[in-house]
């Protein structure tokens, strides 16, 4: 029953579970249950905004919290292909809200558009990953096991955890 974030606080950490589960609530409407390997936070660290849901232990929970200012360090070392200008990933709310002009520019300059068909496998669960994706438009669906478990779509990123 502790709360872990709460909707409307500041940007803070991502966190992702290790052991236990969490239940994700919007406006006292329970909407998900998050379980190990999984990880919350993201929304708000990525994007600068206040938190968009309130996150709470379902269970006895094990979390590993990483620091806002880690995330970034690993965004500027993957070797993307420059292409896309700072006002797209403004508007696709990215940006993180402590960054430096410079630094968004530099984030501009790493990140490179992708184009998914339906159908397309973007990461395969158990293999390690180089990416972060962010949904400009469309969706994703997640697939645990080969069972759908979230739908992802503008906004939405992905890919964080196998960046660690």
């Amino acid at each position: 029953g502790q709360v872990i974030i709460s909707a409307g606080q500041s940007p803070g950490p991502l966190f992702v579970i290790d052991s236990g589960r969490c239940a994700v609530s919007v406006r006292g409407r329970q909407i998900a249950f998050l379980e190990a390997g999984e990880c919350f936070g993201e929304i708000s660290l990525l994007s600068g905004e206040p938190r968009t849901a309130d996150v709470v232990a379902f269970t006895i929970c094990n979390l590993f919290l990483i620091p806002a200012l880690s995330i970034l360090p690993i965004m500027q070392n993957n070797p993307l292909q420059p292409s896309v200008d700072v006002e797209r990933l403004q508007r696709a709310g990215v940006i993180l809200s402590h960054c430096s002009s410079a630094c968004k520019e530099d984030m501009a300059g790493r990140v490179r558009p992708v184009i998914a068909n339906a159908g397309d496998v973007l990461i395969r669960q158990g293999v390690s990953g180089r990416s972060l994706f962010f949904i400009e438009h469309g969706s994703c669906e997640v697939q645990v096991d080969g069972q759908q478990v979230r739908t992802l779509s503008s906004g939405d990123c992905f890919g964080e955890v196998s960046l660690m």
